[in-house]
Protein backbone atom coordinates (compact mmCIF):
# COMPACT_ATOMS: atom_id res chain seq x y z
CA UNK A 1 0.00 0.00 0.00
CA UNK A 2 1.44 3.35 -1.01
CA UNK A 3 2.22 5.95 1.63
CA UNK A 4 0.34 9.24 1.82
CA UNK A 5 3.45 11.20 2.86
CA UNK A 6 6.55 12.03 0.88
CA UNK A 7 9.39 13.23 3.04
CA UNK A 8 6.90 14.04 5.79
CA UNK A 9 4.69 16.08 3.42
CA UNK A 10 1.12 15.04 2.59
CA UNK A 11 0.31 15.09 -1.12
CA UNK A 12 -2.98 14.62 -2.95
CA UNK A 13 -1.33 12.39 -5.53
CA UNK A 14 -0.06 10.00 -2.87
CA UNK A 15 -3.48 9.93 -1.22
CA UNK A 16 -5.17 9.17 -4.55
CA UNK A 17 -2.66 6.39 -5.25
CA UNK A 18 -3.23 4.86 -1.80
CA UNK A 19 -7.01 5.10 -2.20
CA UNK A 20 -6.80 3.38 -5.60
CA UNK A 21 -4.76 0.54 -4.08
CA UNK A 22 -7.48 0.07 -1.44
CA UNK A 23 -10.15 -0.10 -4.14
CA UNK A 24 -11.64 3.31 -3.26
CA UNK A 25 -12.79 5.90 -5.78
CA UNK A 26 -12.93 9.30 -4.04
CA UNK A 27 -12.39 11.15 -7.33
CA UNK A 28 -15.55 9.70 -8.88
CA UNK A 29 -17.85 11.14 -6.22
CA UNK A 30 -19.11 14.71 -6.05
CA UNK A 31 -20.67 16.12 -2.88
CA UNK A 32 -22.85 18.51 -4.88
CA UNK A 33 -24.15 15.72 -7.13
CA UNK A 34 -24.89 13.47 -4.14
CA UNK A 35 -26.78 16.13 -2.20
CA UNK A 36 -28.76 17.35 -5.21
CA UNK A 37 -29.85 13.86 -6.29
CA UNK A 38 -30.74 12.66 -2.80
CA UNK A 39 -32.58 15.90 -2.04
CA UNK A 40 -34.60 15.52 -5.23
CA UNK A 41 -35.38 11.90 -4.33
CA UNK A 42 -36.51 12.90 -0.85
CA UNK A 43 -38.70 15.75 -2.11
CA UNK A 44 -40.35 13.91 -5.01
CA UNK A 45 -41.02 10.65 -3.15
CA UNK A 46 -42.18 12.68 -0.14
CA UNK A 47 -44.95 14.26 -2.19
CA UNK A 48 -46.29 10.81 -3.10
CA UNK A 49 -45.72 9.50 0.43
CA UNK A 50 -47.68 12.35 2.03
CA UNK A 51 -50.60 11.71 -0.32
CA UNK A 52 -50.62 8.01 0.62
CA UNK A 53 -50.16 8.82 4.31
CA UNK A 54 -53.15 11.18 4.35
CA UNK A 55 -55.33 8.40 2.97
CA UNK A 56 -54.21 6.02 5.69
CA UNK A 57 -52.30 3.59 3.49
CA UNK A 58 -49.89 1.14 5.12
CA UNK A 59 -46.98 2.23 2.90
CA UNK A 60 -46.83 5.92 3.77
CA UNK A 61 -44.40 8.81 3.91
CA UNK A 62 -41.27 7.17 5.31
CA UNK A 63 -41.66 3.96 3.29
CA UNK A 64 -41.88 5.81 -0.04
CA UNK A 65 -38.91 8.05 0.77
CA UNK A 66 -36.74 5.17 1.96
CA UNK A 67 -37.39 3.12 -1.17
CA UNK A 68 -36.65 6.12 -3.41
CA UNK A 69 -33.45 7.03 -1.56
CA UNK A 70 -32.23 3.45 -1.83
CA UNK A 71 -33.02 3.26 -5.55
CA UNK A 72 -31.28 6.60 -6.11
CA UNK A 73 -28.19 5.40 -4.29
CA UNK A 74 -28.07 2.23 -6.39
CA UNK A 75 -28.38 4.13 -9.65
CA UNK A 76 -25.67 6.58 -8.60
CA UNK A 77 -23.32 3.72 -7.70
CA UNK A 78 -24.09 1.97 -11.00
CA UNK A 79 -23.20 5.20 -12.80
CA UNK A 80 -19.95 5.54 -10.85
CA UNK A 81 -19.03 1.94 -11.69
CA UNK A 82 -19.71 2.57 -15.38
CA UNK A 83 -17.56 5.72 -15.34
CA UNK A 84 -14.65 4.03 -13.60
CA UNK A 85 -14.76 1.02 -15.96
CA UNK A 86 -15.17 3.16 -19.05
CA UNK A 87 -18.54 1.62 -19.87
CA UNK A 88 -17.01 -1.77 -20.71
CA UNK A 89 -17.93 -5.35 -19.87
CA UNK A 90 -16.52 -5.02 -16.34
CA UNK A 91 -19.13 -2.39 -15.49
CA UNK A 92 -21.92 -4.64 -16.75
CA UNK A 93 -20.74 -7.62 -14.69
CA UNK A 94 -20.47 -5.62 -11.47
CA UNK A 95 -23.93 -4.14 -12.06
CA UNK A 96 -25.35 -7.65 -12.44
CA UNK A 97 -23.96 -8.56 -9.03
CA UNK A 98 -25.66 -5.52 -7.52
CA UNK A 99 -28.95 -6.47 -9.20
CA UNK A 100 -28.71 -9.98 -7.79
CA UNK A 101 -28.21 -8.67 -4.26
CA UNK A 102 -31.27 -6.44 -4.49
CA UNK A 103 -33.39 -9.28 -5.86
CA UNK A 104 -32.34 -11.55 -3.02
CA UNK A 105 -32.80 -8.95 -0.29
CA UNK A 106 -36.47 -8.69 -1.25
CA UNK A 107 -37.14 -12.02 0.46
CA UNK A 108 -35.55 -10.79 3.68
CA UNK A 109 -37.54 -7.55 3.54
CA UNK A 110 -40.77 -9.48 2.97
CA UNK A 111 -40.08 -11.43 6.14
CA UNK A 112 -40.27 -8.26 8.22
CA UNK A 113 -43.81 -7.46 7.04
CA UNK A 114 -46.62 -8.85 9.16
CA UNK A 115 -50.38 -8.48 9.02
CA UNK A 116 -52.32 -7.42 12.09
CA UNK A 117 -56.02 -7.58 11.22
CA UNK A 118 -56.35 -5.46 8.10
CA UNK A 119 -53.21 -3.47 8.90
CA UNK A 120 -49.73 -4.31 7.63
CA UNK A 121 -46.82 -3.55 9.95
CA UNK A 122 -43.10 -3.66 9.24
CA UNK A 123 -43.08 -1.83 5.91
CA UNK A 124 -40.62 0.82 7.10
CA UNK A 125 -38.38 -1.91 8.49
CA UNK A 126 -38.49 -3.72 5.14
CA UNK A 127 -37.50 -0.48 3.42
CA UNK A 128 -34.56 0.05 5.78
CA UNK A 129 -33.39 -3.54 5.19
CA UNK A 130 -33.53 -2.92 1.46
CA UNK A 131 -31.63 0.34 1.93
CA UNK A 132 -29.00 -1.48 3.99
CA UNK A 133 -28.40 -3.71 0.97
CA UNK A 134 -27.88 -0.60 -1.13
CA UNK A 135 -25.38 0.67 1.43
CA UNK A 136 -23.45 -2.58 1.25
CA UNK A 137 -23.28 -2.48 -2.54
CA UNK A 138 -22.02 1.11 -2.48
CA UNK A 139 -19.37 0.44 0.15
CA UNK A 140 -18.31 -2.83 -1.45
CA UNK A 141 -17.85 -1.06 -4.76
CA UNK A 142 -15.43 1.34 -3.05
CA UNK A 143 -17.68 4.40 -2.73
CA UNK A 144 -17.76 5.69 0.85
CA UNK A 145 -18.94 9.29 0.65
CA UNK A 146 -22.19 8.58 -1.21
CA UNK A 147 -23.60 5.96 1.21
CA UNK A 148 -22.45 8.07 4.16
CA UNK A 149 -24.49 11.06 3.02
CA UNK A 150 -27.39 8.79 2.00
CA UNK A 151 -27.39 7.27 5.50
CA UNK A 152 -27.73 10.73 7.04
CA UNK A 153 -30.78 11.32 4.83
CA UNK A 154 -32.31 8.00 5.87
CA UNK A 155 -31.76 8.72 9.57
CA UNK A 156 -33.45 12.09 9.12
CA UNK A 157 -36.40 10.31 7.51
CA UNK A 158 -36.76 7.48 10.04
CA UNK A 159 -36.21 9.58 13.17
CA UNK A 160 -37.23 13.09 12.15
CA UNK A 161 -40.35 12.28 10.14
CA UNK A 162 -41.71 9.87 12.76
CA UNK A 163 -43.00 12.81 14.82
CA UNK A 164 -44.31 14.53 11.67
CA UNK A 165 -46.33 11.43 10.75
CA UNK A 166 -48.10 11.56 14.11
CA UNK A 167 -49.53 15.04 13.42
CA UNK A 168 -50.26 14.47 9.73
CA UNK A 169 -54.03 14.08 9.12
CA UNK A 170 -54.92 10.64 7.82
CA UNK A 171 -58.22 9.61 6.30
CA UNK A 172 -59.41 6.20 7.37
CA UNK A 173 -62.25 3.71 7.27
CA UNK A 174 -62.82 1.38 10.21
CA UNK A 175 -65.23 -1.42 11.00
CA UNK A 176 -66.78 -0.85 14.43
CA UNK A 177 -68.04 -4.06 16.04
CA UNK A 178 -69.98 -4.04 19.32
CA UNK A 179 -71.46 -7.00 21.20
CA UNK A 180 -74.09 -5.56 23.51
CA UNK A 181 -76.94 -6.72 25.68
CA UNK A 182 -80.16 -6.64 23.68
CA UNK A 183 -81.49 -3.90 25.95
CA UNK A 184 -78.61 -1.57 25.02
CA UNK A 185 -78.56 -2.22 21.26
CA UNK A 186 -80.41 0.95 20.28
CA UNK A 187 -78.87 1.83 16.90
CA UNK A 188 -80.11 5.41 17.05
CA UNK A 189 -78.37 5.98 20.38
CA UNK A 190 -75.14 4.46 19.06
CA UNK A 191 -75.23 6.70 15.97
CA UNK A 192 -75.82 9.71 18.21
CA UNK A 193 -72.68 8.91 20.22
CA UNK A 194 -70.67 8.51 17.00
CA UNK A 195 -71.85 11.86 15.63
CA UNK A 196 -71.05 13.66 18.91
CA UNK A 197 -67.47 12.36 19.09
CA UNK A 198 -66.19 13.62 15.71
CA UNK A 199 -66.78 14.26 11.99
CA UNK A 200 -67.62 10.65 11.18
CA UNK A 201 -69.51 9.30 8.19
CA UNK A 202 -71.38 6.03 8.78
CA UNK A 203 -71.37 4.18 5.46
CA UNK A 204 -73.05 0.87 6.39
CA UNK A 205 -74.69 -0.77 9.39
CA UNK A 206 -75.78 -4.27 10.34
CA UNK A 207 -77.31 -5.92 13.42
CA UNK A 208 -77.37 -9.65 14.02
CA UNK A 209 -77.92 -11.99 16.91
CA UNK A 210 -74.82 -12.93 18.88
CA UNK A 211 -73.96 -16.52 19.75
CA UNK A 212 -74.67 -15.66 23.36
CA UNK A 213 -78.25 -15.34 24.53
CA UNK A 214 -79.80 -11.88 24.85
CA UNK A 215 -76.91 -10.20 23.06
CA UNK A 216 -76.70 -8.53 19.67
CA UNK A 217 -73.72 -7.75 17.45
CA UNK A 218 -73.81 -4.29 15.92
CA UNK A 219 -71.39 -3.59 13.03
CA UNK A 220 -70.86 -0.18 11.46
CA UNK A 221 -68.51 0.90 8.68
CA UNK A 222 -67.26 4.37 9.64
CA UNK A 223 -65.10 6.88 7.77
CA UNK A 224 -63.29 9.97 9.07
CA UNK A 225 -60.82 12.57 7.80
CA UNK A 226 -58.38 11.70 10.60
CA UNK A 227 -57.65 8.28 12.11
CA UNK A 228 -56.95 10.00 15.45
CA UNK A 229 -60.70 10.61 15.78
CA UNK A 230 -61.26 6.87 16.18
CA UNK A 231 -59.27 6.75 19.41
CA UNK A 232 -61.64 9.36 20.87
CA UNK A 233 -64.63 7.39 19.61
CA UNK A 234 -63.38 4.13 21.15
CA UNK A 235 -62.94 5.74 24.56
CA UNK A 236 -66.41 7.31 24.41
CA UNK A 237 -68.13 4.05 23.49
CA UNK A 238 -66.32 2.09 26.20
CA UNK A 239 -67.46 4.63 28.81
CA UNK A 240 -71.05 4.70 27.51
CA UNK A 241 -71.37 0.92 27.20
CA UNK A 242 -69.59 -0.62 30.21
CA UNK A 243 -71.58 -3.86 29.82
CA UNK A 244 -70.42 -4.43 26.24
CA UNK A 245 -68.69 -7.76 25.81
CA UNK A 246 -66.71 -6.45 22.86
CA UNK A 247 -65.98 -3.09 21.27
CA UNK A 248 -63.40 -3.20 18.46
CA UNK A 249 -62.23 -0.94 15.65
CA UNK A 250 -60.50 -2.60 12.70
CA UNK A 251 -59.03 -0.63 9.82
CA UNK A 252 -60.52 -1.38 6.42
CA UNK A 253 -58.29 -1.22 3.34
CA UNK A 254 -59.73 0.75 0.44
Amino acid sequence: MGACYTGGVFTVDNFAASAAQMGLHPGAESVAEIVVKLSAALALSGVVGIERQRKGRSAGLRTHILVCLGATLLMMISEYISREAGGGVAALDRARIAAGIITGIGFLGAGTIMKSGQEKVGLTTAATVWFAAAQGIAIGAGFLLTPLIATVFVLLVVVGLSAFEQILPQRGSFLLTMQLPATESDLGRILSHIESSGPFEVQATSIKESEEENRLQVSLQIRSRSTRDFAVLAELLRSEYPHAQRISLERMQA
